[in-house]
């Protein structure tokens, strides 16, 4: 399994943390008149991962498969789906008992619900799979139109190792190394930054750091909603870091965190949390704020051990 973390850069974000807080919207011009996404949530417990045959599944005709549950089948699919563009979309199944013998159809839905994507379907029984190539043209289309939904999905590396420019991705890049490196927004105003990215592709416009600020804001809360899903999907224990400390400014923030593994590898992230603390910080009010986040993100019921 993928963490939500590795489309980004593969392994840059492994072992370090997510982008910061969410605040305003970012890049796209029409983002004023979008309505603001949901913070994440606690949802209803998540059921335990089975283990499947997928050969097994994939091979069967949809009538022999029809009484699987709809997770069944679309893991078995998952499994063959080798090509990342198929992490732009949300799989579902469409069941027809019109037809003799019965079908099943396979569609893929843009994960951000633009309206303007296209949805993707065939049979589930038609030989090879969808064409990658129409999705990935889909996907650069959609992306276009919000470039900071570039940050969820796998850079396109062309045959000869180079990545292609864009405006977004660039954009994209600053904000996951500010993130991810803990850089400050102002780099970007370094008149050497300026001068090697000019000598590197003359006429890049470098963006300003409070666009890069609100770009790191922005792809949070885009990520955060990726990271909830990921948990809940998961379904397993999670280590707990929790403390709580003064800014330099004189604000109380909470700082936590959690450490888990996938596939034999550790990883860990940590979030700028909970807003600023109003009380002192008892280990009772401690604990309290940490479950609110927990809860947010559905975490609550999986976290093992929680160290301070």
């Amino acid at each position: 399994m993928s963490t939500p973390f590795q489309p980004l850069l593969n392994e840059t974000l492994a072992g370090r943390a997510p982008p910061s807080p969410p605040a305003s919207p970012i890049l796209s011009r029409n983002d004023q008149n979008r309505p603001p996404e949901p913070s994440p949530a606690s949802t209803e417990p998540p059921s335990k991962r089975r283990k499947i045959d997928s050969d097994n599944i994939n091979n069967k005709t949809d009538e022999e498969v029809w009484d699987l549950p709809d997770s069944d089948i679309l893991d078995a699919l998952r499994l063959k789906w080798q090509a990342d563009v198929y992490d732009h979309f949300t799989p579902s199944l469409v069941r027809d008992l019109s037809t003799t013998p019965r079908s099943i159809k396979i569609v893929l839905t843009c994960k951000f619900n633009d309206p303007r994507h296209n949805s993707s379907e065939r049979r589930r029984d038609a030989k090879g799979s969808f064409n990658t190539s129409n999705l990935a043209s889909s996907v650069k289309t959609c992306v276009g139109r919000d470039p900071a939904r570039a940050a969820l999905i796998p850079l396109p590396i062309a045959s000869a190792g180079t990545i292609p420019y864009s405006e977004a991705m660039h954009r994209t890049l600053i904000a996951l190394r500010c993130a991810s490196s803990k850089r400050s927004f102002n780099q970007v105003e370094d008149k050497w930054y300026r001068m090697e990215v000019a000598m590197l592709r003359p006429g890049t416009v470098v963006p300003s750091a409070d666009t890069v600020a609100k770009d790191v804001q922005r792809l949070y809360v885009l990520v955060a909603q990726d990271v909830k899903a990921y948990f809940l999907k998961r379904g397993r224990d999670v280590h707990g870091v929790v403390d709580g400390w003064t800014a330099p400014i004189a604000e109380n923030y909470l700082g936590a965190g959690i450490i888990w593994e996938d596939m034999g590898r550790i990883f860990e992230i940590v979030w700028n949390l909970s807003g600023e603390l109003t009380d002192r910080h008892t280990g009772d009010y401690l604990a309290s704020q940490l479950a609110d986040t927990l809860n947010r993100y559905g975490l609550a019921e999986f976290v093992s051990i929680c160290r301070l």
